[in-house]
């Protein structure tokens, strides 16, 4: 078997939608018999299709072709691959097309892949990237300065190869999970009801069950709180985030451009809002994002933080286009 894959090379089609991240999973066994060259079991994510703009970095033209990955963003991920399921992130590539090293690699220890079952899982987010085996967490790149994360879909592949004597790989099965957001509220967890741990929301701001705007859950901001998150959106495109406050005192509310690799911040939008505690609030924030190439998003961060002297709850998100 050479391997399968959700892109079509003949018809240039993506058949898997996944520019926004996600978290995928994967559950296979192993082996193989003899001595066989060139042995791999793999599972990967990789640029879309044949197209060597993703592979050559931005500032790069070779033959006509002109790279517009990002230098330290990653064009290829390596959930699995070789009989040790080392965990790869490939990127650094020079001027003359050639592949230098790995971004970062990292192979699990106390694992035996051969003959057994295991499952292997990642997550991938606007700002970071992390691989888990058998649910445990194995790494976490979230450095907010060295991001990893790409703006656009990735073709997975499933894969195993060697000549001589035997490769196998079975696979139990695949999964893959995304927010439920749609055209009408492109915000994560926009109500604070899909977990306990608010996800993929970070910041010091605590889940509140007893207080809340709507629905059974708020955010709770203690005075100096913080509440953010990082959202892929669309760019070029005109933005309006709403959301509704219960408290008295100050709020700061700001959406970011974020920078690609970096993670460098500049204002799209900013507000301080000042709140007598009467009734619930329903305030908004309008910003435009930045322009990207075709097929590909841009990464802002939504961020709140109480700068007044008493508690604050945020509930009810909601980011759409305008």
């Amino acid at each position: 078997m050479s391997s399968i894959q959700t892109y079509d090379w003949v018809t240039n089609t993506n058949r898997l939608p996944n520019g926004r991240g996600g978290y995928y999973e994967v559950r296979v066994r192993r082996n193989y018999t003899g001595h066989p060259s060139g042995l791999n079991t793999a599972f990967w994510f990789d640029s879309p299709g044949p197209d060597l703009r993703y592979y050559y970095q931005k500032g790069t033209t070779i033959s006509g072709v002109a790279g517009i990955r990002p230098k330290g963003q990653l064009f290829e991920i390596d959930m699995f691959e070789n009989m040790n399921a080392q965990f790869v992130m490939h990127g650094h590539v020079d001027s003359n097309g050639r592949f230098v090293h790995n971004l970062a690699t990292d192979i699990a220890k106390g694992y035996e892949h051969r003959g057994n079952w295991v499952i292997h899982g990642l997550l991938w987010t606007p700002n970071a990237i992390k691989h888990y085996i058998n649910g445990k967490l194995m790494h976490s790149y979230d450095d907010p300065h060295q991001i990893y994360s790409p703006d656009h879909f990735m073709n997975v592949l499933l894969g195993a190869y060697g000549k001589g004597g035997s490769v196998s790989l079975q696979v139990d099965y695949i999964r893959a999970y995304h927010w439920p957001i749609n055209k009408a509220n492109e915000l994560p967890n926009s109500g604070f009801e899909l977990n306990d741990n608010m996800l993929p929301w970070q910041g010091t701001a605590k889940l509140s069950k007893a207080v809340k705007l709507f629905g059974k859950a708020s955010a709770k901001l203690n005075p100096g709180d913080c509440l953010y998150q990082y959202v892929y959106v669309s760019s070029g495109a005109r933005y309006e985030l709403q959301f509704s406050v219960l408290g008295a005192g100050n709020l700061s509310g700001q959406v970011n451009h974020v920078a690609a690799v970096t993670g460098q911040t500049t204002t799209a939008a900013k507000e301080n809002y000042y709140l007598d505690g009467k009734n619930i609030k329903r305030n908004k924030l309008c910003f435009t994002t930045l322009e990207a190439p075709k097929g590909h998003t841009k990464t802002i961060k939504v961020a709140f933080q109480n700068r007044g002297n008493t508690t604050l709850y945020l509930d009810g998100f909601i980011l759409r286009k305008l």
